[in-house]
């Protein structure tokens, strides 16, 4: 799904929605509090769609959709029950396929959307770090923690768009994590009202 996302909207969501102090360039917050309808405008790679879990195994880098994940020691796909990780909207019945990115893998976008949500399952309530450059090659580091089986949504909003964002840690102890979808969205204030 590729739509038009009003952006003026998203924002005064993320506003009401964020605990986060708006400092710096890249602005993180949690995405769970925004309706199905912001998500239903966003771009959306889902790995299920992509039949990462058969014996051909993961490339790496996986390019698809304008965006690109790569992992130095190799990317890897799993098939998670939704016991254990929160049922995939477009597959609420069935398994969930997830990326798994150890620390120094990233995810880089071939034209910088303004906001970004990384859907992460099964870390547990690990907490995890990330370095997000923005646009304009802006460095943060973007802290959080996961959710037993209702995963993290976690959104990222910059006016010059998110590059690129790099896996630092994962539960203090270097574990993988676990990215079961990327949505995004390029338009920024000027779309708002095509």
């Amino acid at each position: 799904m590729n739509t038009k996302l009003p952006i003026h909207a998203l924002l005064g969501a993320f506003l009401l929605a964020s605990t986060t102090h708006l400092s710096g360039r890249i602005h993180p917050f949690d995405a769970a509090t925004l309706g199905s309808r912001t998500f239903d405008r966003l771009t959306e790679i889902d790995f299920e769609d992509l039949d990462l879990a058969g014996d051909q195994g993961v490339p790496n880098p996986l390019s698809v959709g304008g965006a690109t994940f790569f992992d130095p020691t190799g990317l890897g796909a799993v098939s998670l029950s939704p016991v254990i990780s929160a049922p995939d909207p477009d597959n609420a019945q069935g398994e969930n396929i997830i990326l798994v990115m150890d620390p120094g893998a990233t995810i880089s976008f071939e034209r910088p959307p303004k906001v970004v949500v990384v859907d992460i399952q099964a870390i547990g309530d690990h907490p995890f770090e990330l370095l997000v450059t923005d646009g304009r090659g802006v460095q943060q580091r973007v802290s959080g923690r996961g959710r037993f089986v209702v995963g993290t949504l976690l959104g990222m909003f910059s006016s010059s768009g998110i590059a690129r964002i790099e896996v630092i840690d994962v539960g203090g102890v270097g574990m993988p994590l676990f990215v079961a979808r990327i949505l995004f969205s390029h338009h920024g204030r000027s779309a708002a009202n095509d």
